[in-house]
């Protein structure tokens, strides 16, 4: 059976210099931390309650920067960050995560059942992009800083577990990069690295995934420990004749995108099928819309994608590859840039009723 699933990210509504604040000194069981966790916990919960079989907490932080600033021994100057020595998790593990698991009964009564968990973890080929002149003395530091943050977010008890990490590169291979030729030592300490943090859950029984962007670069087939790929709607792995081979050479599976989430193309979509904006020119109805949307005079759930088209690409994914290569199904990508949170968790409930439909 294949299971919905989303990428973490959501729309913030509230006093979010709060909210980061308290992650940043999160503490479980502190009084500063009681906000942060009952605003991560409901909106874990608002996932769950859409449809989503195994939702990721929900992201309202920048994805390097939460992880960055976790770390002792390094310091952000104005370029980026520079490592001064070795590299050390403040928190071992991710706040969000550490929330949602000391609420489980909470969630559980909540939604009258056990759940399942996706934890996403950003990557050190992306982390790396962050550094000044990067080094693979320093690509080594930042692994066994992460994989402290893997440990500390594996997590199984009767209420609920954690199913699947997965290691989030969104710049590979967006940008042609020489140090990641064949045989080349980046190349191939990336390859160790990520190897390095899904050894740790997959001795215990917990699927690794990578979500990407873009898999122009094969690196990732290599990969020993690599079970699930994400990537976008329109990436050709989704439509390359030679990706059930390698799925079935290197035993790995899909995570089907059903939903694209750039905003401003579902803006677009959106302007040029309705009246009053067909008559502007495309830049003038990119900004009209979005004042539109804004301002509350259009429905901004109306920029989701169709169930039909949704069913669609899940239906085309399945028969491509069967549903055997397929565990997850889902959006793209991360849900922060729709109008507002209403319009994301709209989303989730969407492409969640239509893998439960399949």
């Amino acid at each position: 059976m294949i299971k919905s699933t989303d990428i973490g990210s959501l729309p913030f509504e509230g006093d979010f210099p709060r909210f980061n604040n308290s992650a940043n000194t999160y503490a479980p069981g502190s009084d500063n931390s009681i906000f942060f966790q009952e605003t991560v916990v409901q909106s874990f919960i608002d996932k769950l309650k859409a449809g989503v079989d195994v939702p990721t907490y929900p992201q309202f932080r920048d994805m390097c920067k939460m992880l960055l600033d976790n770390l002792d021994g390094i310091v952000k100057i104005e370029d980026g960050y520079a490592v001064t020595g070795k590299l050390n998790p403040k928190f071992k593990g991710i706040p969000e995560v550490s929330a949602i698991n000391a609420n489980e009964k909470t969630i559980c009564e909540s939604i009258g059942r056990k759940y399942m968990q996706r934890v996403c973890i950003t990557g050190p080929y992306t982390l790396l992009s962050q550094i000044i002149q990067p080094s693979l003395d320093e690509l080594s530091k930042l692994t066994d800083a992460l994989k402290e943050v893997v440990r500390g977010c594996i997590h199984q008890s009767k209420l609920s577990n954690v199913e699947l990490i997965v290691i989030e590169e969104p710049i590979l291979g967006i940008v042609d990069d020489s140090r990641l030729d064949y045989l080349s030592r980046w190349r191939e300490d990336i390859l160790k690295s990520w190897d390095t943090l899904f050894h740790i859950p997959k001795t215990k029984g917990i699927k690794c995934g990578l979500h990407l962007h873009s898999t122009i670069n094969k690196i990732f087939w290599d990969s020993q420990y690599l079970d699930i790929i994400e990537t976008e709607v329109d990436d050709p792995l989704f439509t390359s004749n030679e990706t059930l081979t390698l799925l079935n050479k290197h035993d790995k599976f899909l995570k089907a995108s059903i939903c694209k989430t750039n905003v401003n193309l579902l803006a677009k979509n959106l302007a040029q099928k309705t009246d009053k904006y067909v008559k502007l020119s495309e830049s003038e109805r990119l900004g009209q819309i979005w004042i539109d949307l804004k301002k509350g005079l259009i429905d901004p759930t109306k920029i989701i994608e169709s169930p039909e088209l949704m069913n669609q690409r899940l239906r085309n994914a399945v028969d491509r590859f069967g549903e055997e290569r397929i565990i997850y199904a889902g959006p793209e990508c991360g849900l922060k840039g729709m109008p507002n949170y209403k319009s994301a968790i709209a989303c989730l409930e969407r492409s969640s009723k239509v893998v439960s439909d399949l």
